[in-house]
């Protein structure tokens, strides 16, 4: 058999990320897909703690511009102590 044949005769891997994924092993499919999954779960935790932080800091800034305004501390400690205080206001309270 001439060499040049055999190498026309196999197969040709596609060379794409489908491609390769499509013709890797079950396992190795399974844990392509595992860690697909735990990066999109990361993601949304990494972008739901920054909403968090983002809105605590707005919060916090809100308060201490209140605090350092003028107003009496009876009447801000009034306005505070109805409602659920968080980050300063909760420690003000």
């Amino acid at each position: 058999m001439n060499p040049a044949d055999a190498a026309q005769a196999m197969p040709v891997a596609e060379i794409t990320m489908f491609g390769l994924f499509w013709q890797a092993h079950f396992v190795v499919k399974a844990v392509m897909l595992g860690l697909l999954v735990s990066s999109i779960w990361c993601w949304s935790i990494i972008i739901d703690k920054t909403l968090l932080f983002r809105r605590t800091k707005a919060e916090m800034d809100a308060f201490e511009e209140e605090f350092w305004s003028g107003r009496p501390l009876e009447e801000l400690y009034r306005a505070y102590n109805d409602k659920p205080a968080t980050g300063l206001a909760a420690l003000f309270v």
